[in-house]
């Protein structure tokens, strides 16, 4: 085979894996930098979601800032009025045992 066949064959075969990729709609670069973006992001998510519920479990605040909030939300800082009776209703008193003291907010369970 001479030269010129040799490079006729190259240039043919050459063209054929050249392909113009700004014809394709979209381009895989693109795609593969959004795709790791978002499982980079997740990771992350993921990560300070079991910090949190680490640091949560460590604390054990949960229950004293929810009851702070509702006392808030309630505009009753004591707890005496609205809040007591939102904690009475039999499908709230339903979820935890005894009955709602509103002088016990913030101390640890079984603390009297």
């Amino acid at each position: 085979m001479s030269t010129e066949g040799n490079l006729n064959a190259f240039n043919r075969t050459h063209w054929l894996l050249n392909v113009d990729r700004s014809r394709h709609m979209l381009n895989t670069t693109v795609i593969d930098v959004v795709i790791g973006l978002v499982f980079v992001y997740l990771l992350l998510s993921l990560m300070c979601s079991a910090a949190n519920e680490m640091i949560e479990g460590w604390l054990k605040n949960r229950a004293a800032d929810l009851e702070r909030g509702l006392r808030e939300l309630l505009k009753d800082p004591k707890g005496n009025g609205l809040v007591k009776k939102v904690y009475d209703h039999p499908l709230i008193s339903g979820l935890f045992e005894g009955t709602y003291d509103p002088q016990e907010v913030g101390k640890p369970a079984g603390a009297g």
